[in-house]
């Protein structure tokens, strides 16, 4: 069931992100946070991609470009259970 509220989220976001920007944050998030629950990668670093994106049209550059380095560079979050 999880694998499918990732997809909708990537989704979710990607839309929200040329429509309401505040509500995309929220399912930027949301990504991000099955992306470390799944332990997918790529999702992880799409959801930085995606972040990137929400600062940068909100107007945050520094976080933009945080966000975007993260995800050029391959920094995944690493959790020990």
């Amino acid at each position: 069931m999880l694998k499918y509220k990732i997809k909708a989220y990537a989704i979710l976001s990607e839309c929200f992100l040329k429509l309401r920007l505040k509500q995309a944050k929220i399912y930027i998030t949301k990504y991000l946070m099955c992306s470390w629950k799944l332990n997918k990668p790529n999702d992880e670093l799409k959801g930085y991609e995606q972040m990137g994106k929400f600062y940068y049209y909100e107007g945050n550059i520094e976080k933009a470009q945080f966000y975007h380095n993260k995800m050029i560079q391959g920094e995944i979050l690493v959790l020990f259970c």
